[in-house]
């Protein structure tokens, strides 16, 4: 090889080595494709790109209660100690769902959105934890406020808020035995599969339920049920760990495991 293009070749080398230094320096990102592939980027030189499908079988693999110990409960606790610091909602989410019902509001698209489940299990990692705001009040306030002066300043505005992080029976779905890898509602403790799914969809757009266990799951929240929302949650904790006490003595004994790694 000459010279000239040997030092062309090292040139595009040190580049190629300062790009990857900067893609490891941001972490571990996530990208959703067009046709709906979502690839992970930063755990290796190529990102990694799988379809809905192939991530509900890989989260079906894997053994909720291990994830619970060594994944679930580890960001219980840093979330908790998080807020312990600082409950307060951060302006710039504020400001992205103010431009969400803007961006609605201009396509005339009725806006459905949902406070996510967690499993009962890791709800009560967070409380044993001490979050400060173990219901997540000054959330939910935050954002039925905005909808609320959504809806004052622009009269017709087509938004609906369901709720589905609670102790309904759907979340307190017992733990698998330590044989079997996740339940049939849930593969970890913030993870929900496929048949939540369709019943959350079918709760919010008002189809048919799928499963008669999901009637009732979710609240369709507004500004004058939040108190009474904040009793039901906070009255579901102590009816989890009397209906469920060999699960919460199994949370509460694994709840520090993650340190052990």
């Amino acid at each position: 090889m000459a010279d000239e293009n040997l030092k062309e070749e090292l040139e595009r080398l040190r580049a190629e080595n300062e790009r990857l230094k900067k893609r490891s320096s941001r972490g571990v990102t996530m990208k959703v494709s067009e046709k709906g592939g979502l690839s992970v980027y930063g755990l290796g030189r190529f990102p990694v790109t799988l379809y809905k499908e192939q991530w509900v079988r890989l989260l079906d693999k894997r053994p909720m209660r291990k994830v619970l110990q060594f994944e679930s409960f580890k960001w219980a606790d840093h979330f908790a100690a998080q807020r312990r610091k600082s409950i307060e909602v951060n302006p710039k989410k504020i400001e992205a769902l103010r431009g969400i019902l803007r961006l609605c509001r201009e396509k005339n698209i009725h806006l459905y959105l949902c406070i996510p489940p967690n499993h009962a299990a890791y709800l009560s990692a967070m409380r044993l934890n001490g979050d400060p705001d173990p219901a997540f009040r000054v959330d939910r306030s935050h954002i039925l406020a905005v909808l609320a002066e959504e809806q004052a300043a622009h009269p017709g505005t087509q938004v609906d808020l369901w709720d589905f992080n609670d102790f309904h029976p759907l979340n307190c779905e017992p733990l698998p035995a330590p044989t079997e890898q996740h339940t049939y509602f849930w593969a970890d403790g913030t993870h929900a599969l496929p048949p939540l799914g369709h019943i959350m969809l079918a709760r919010m757009l008002g189809w048919p339920v799928p499963d008669a266990r999901g009637a009732d799951y979710g609240v369709k929240l507004t500004p004058g049920d939040l108190e009474a929302r904040l009793r039901q949650i906070d009255g579901g904790y102590p009816r989890y760990q009397a209906e469920h006490a060999d699960d919460f003595g199994w949370v509460r004994e694994h709840l520090r495991d993650f340190e052990k790694r």
